[in-house]
């Protein structure tokens, strides 16, 4: 008997080293997935079992039921869906905005670890986010470089690594939800190298990483919740990073393909470190909700926010019917300890996030900021006509829309000092050319860009058309602190020429009238400024 025992002991080591093993990871486990909810509550446990509990039907910003269909290729930048939002329900039913498409894996992935994941243990890598492509057949996963990378392990910073990273091949182990341990299929991409930007000159090192990740047959009939995957980047049989339980979120942005999206990154409350302004809600609001509606009234589609305030009950609460009929998205995009401070160190890959979001999905992309606003000339109906006329007809990648800037006045170093209520209704000082722009981009010619230019492919007079600003323009409003005179001693007028009956000049036109009795009395008024105590000349018919 002891015999057997033995015999079978021999055949059972003998057979071991056989076993496909990287394939199964050993997992950091959440109790019940509690920790998905509070992470900075419940402690992580390491485990080999598979998870008791069955994958939650909801969890924070992750789940729904609403199921994809295929609308595109595979390939990585597959062509765009053109048709317009008329394809909308004209019923409006409530949307659950702690559904996964209003959140981001690399939040979620953070949350369940306490907020102790730790970038440079990855190479200098930080998980932003995992979505699956509207055609249903593969996924993107986003990271951004952040912190120094291990001494001898980087491959996205320097011209020797950048090198090194050719050798570097992507894993994607998609796993079940319900028992993460079992393996459904497996993915790897080795041509992530070249989907980004990756320096130019004498600058060499990647601005972010997307890699893409073939789903096989697993989204073959619909998907109807999130997806789970674990994610390795290695190089000659050496892991260099490792991800576990990556939620791949399923949901498209609308529910059916749009021509355009306008992005944007935002604080409602909180301080910029760099400038000192400070954030307040009451004024933000109002700023924020006017932007929202202008940019739809132009002829947006869609306007995707992100914002990296902790709490949006009441941002959603203000945007209910917008986020309802599909218009609005309002992406979290809080990350404990990193995000909060008015100037992101996250803005970059937000910019890209919508850019890659919106592959498949949308033809035209779109970015400004919410102190800006797209001036366009009476010739165009609406802006998607203009970016199919001055964009789609053309070879080009992208418009850079030069910027015209707007004084208006305010307390130094506050975004909350001004009455929102009243602008821009008020007198409003023209401060000449900005020097700066921002980009309307045809989504599947754009792979990176960064605020102002196009990086991938490069910019220049190829691939970016700056028109004239009696066609298109970006009117920047710059608050100026009341105390300040800056040499200025005349209003001049606002829209002159052929902008008189510009999108914003006539937005203006109806929205004032009913404004201008309630102009505040300014007790610090600069020599320059010539306050109005009665409604102003409108210009245009």
């Amino acid at each position: 008997m002891w015999r057997l025992v033995a015999t079978i002991i021999g055949l059972l080591l003998a057979i071991l080293p056989l076993w496909p093993v990287q394939h199964h990871f050993v997992l950091w486990t959440c109790k019940t997935y509690k920790c998905m909810k509070r992470g900075e509550e419940y402690a992580e446990e390491r485990s080999e079992a598979p998870l008791s509990a069955e994958f939650p039907a909801t969890i924070p910003s992750g789940t729904s039921s609403t199921t994809q269909n295929s609308s595109s290729s595979s390939s990585g930048s597959s062509s765009g869906g053109s048709s317009s939002s008329s394809g909308r329900p004209s019923s409006q039913v409530k949307e659950d905005v702690t559904t996964c498409k209003h959140d981001l894996s690399g939040r979620l992935y953070r949350m369940a670890r306490n907020y102790k994941d730790n970038p440079v243990a990855n190479d200098g890598l930080l998980l932003f986010d995992a979505f699956l492509h509207v055609s249903n057949k593969f996924a993107y996963v986003m990271f951004q470089p952040f912190g120094v990378p291990r001494p001898g392990r980087n491959f996205i910073k320097g011209e020797k690594e950048l090198a090194m990273a050719m050798n570097v091949t992507w894993s994607c182990f998609w796993v079940s939800p319900e028992d993460p341990t079992r393996l459904l299929h497996t993915a790897t991409d080795s041509q992530w190298q070249n989907r980004t930007f990756k320096g130019h000159g004498n600058y060499f090192g990647y601005d972010l990483l997307v890699v893409k990740c073939d789903a096989g047959m697993l989204t073959a009939n619909g998907v109807s919740r999130p997806l789970m995957m674990n994610v390795s980047a290695s190089m000659s049989n050496n892991v260099l990073a490792h991800w576990e339980k990556v939620l791949v979120c399923h949901e498209p942005l609308s529910p059916t393909p749009i021509k355009s999206v306008v992005c944007t990154g935002c604080l409602r409350v909180g301080r910029n470190p760099h400038s000192g302004v400070q954030y307040i809600a009451k004024s933000m609001d109002k700023l924020i909700k006017t932007w929202v509606e202008y940019s739809l009234r132009i002829g947006f589609d869609m306007v995707l926010m992100y914002f990296e305030d902790e709490d949006l009950s009441e941002l959603e609460g203000m945007l209910r019917e917008y986020i309802d009929s599909h218009r609005l998205v309002l992406v979290r995009s809080f990350f404990k300890g990193i995000t909060a401070h008015g100037w992101s160190p996250l803005l970059l890959i937000q910019e890209n996030h919508c850019l890659w979001r919106a592959k498949g999905f949308a033809k035209y992309v779109a970015h400004n900021d919410v102190d800006e606003w797209v001036d366009l000339s009476p010739q165009y109906p609406n802006i998607n006509a203009y970016m199919d006329q001055a964009l789609g007809g053309t070879d080009y990648a992208a418009i850079s829309i030069p910027e015209k800037r707007w004084l208006i006045p305010g307390p130094k170093a506050s975004r909350g000092g001004y009455n929102w209520d009243i602008y821009p209704c008020d007198e409003i000082c023209r401060g000449g050319e900005g020097g700066r722009n921002k980009l309307l981009m045809d989504t599947e010619r754009v792979e990176g860009y960064q605020v102002h230019i196009i990086k991938k492919p490069w910019q220049d007079g190829t691939t970016v058309r700056t028109p004239p600003d009696t066609e298109i323009r970006l009117v920047h409003y710059r608050l100026v602190h009341l105390a300040t005179v800056s040499g200025m001693i005349n209003c001049g007028d606002i829209f002159p020429g052929t902008m008189i009956n510009s999108t914003y000049a006539s937005w203006i036109r109806e929205r004032c009238p009913s404004i201008l009795p309630n102009l505040p009395n300014y007790t610090e008024p600069p020599p320059f400024w010539r306050r109005r105590r009665q409604p102003r000349m409108l210009l245009g018919p």
